[in-house]
């Protein structure tokens, strides 16, 4: 059987991707748990993305982010020829940086909070103030007890890694990418 398989920049851990044609997907399934791997949903695979703050175009990557915002660098080529944004980008580069980006929160237990929930910071009733939005959320099971965690853009003067910052009602923590702190079980 022919097939391509990818190494992927896991933050975490190496990680790859095992391209087939479809007829052959599940004779490769049960060569691959014959072999000794331990088969995993795309909810274990959607926490693991989160962890470690893999942005998902979509979700998390939308039109309306700019590409410096998005913490991607290595996905830019400054040295390609012409390219629908090539401007903007180029402008970004540059004059300078944009005023948001792509980070990770941490909640500490089980936390409410939903994709397109804002973040705040500031303290209740002394100028709060809207300084981002959620994009992808994960509940976890740590051997320390459960965690939220949290990927969206945050204004860069506010998302500086252990900051406080709300989310809804819940305090939440600035992390960097990719989320180490976390273990899951």
């Amino acid at each position: 059987m022919q097939c391509t398989v990818v190494r992927g920049e896991e933050a975490l851990q190496e990680s790859y991707e095992i391209w087939l044609a479809p007829q052959d997907v599940y004779k490769t399934w049960q060569a691959l748990i014959a072999a000794g791997a331990t088969p995993v949903g795309s909810e274990a695979l959607e926490m693991q993305r989160i962890v470690a703050g893999i942005p998902l175009y979509g979700i998390d990557i939308r039109e309306r982010d700019l590409p410096q915002e998005t913490e991607q660098m290595r996905a830019l080529n400054f040295n390609k020829g012409c390219y629908v944004g090539q401007e903007i980008v180029e402008r970004i580069r540059s004059r300078g940086n944009v005023h948001r980006k792509f980070t990770g929160l941490l909640v500490e237990g089980a936390a409410a909070f939903a994709r397109g929930d804002k973040i705040v910071s500031g303290k209740p009733g002394e100028g709060e103030k809207e300084a981002g939005e959620i994009t992808s959320v994960a509940a976890l099971r740590t051997p320390s007890g459960e965690q939220t965690v949290g990927l969206g853009y945050i204004r860069r003067e506010v998302g500086v890694p252990g900051r406080e910052v709300t989310i809804g009602t819940v305090k939440a923590t600035v992390v960097q990418l990719p989320v180490e702190s976390v273990a899951l079980v």
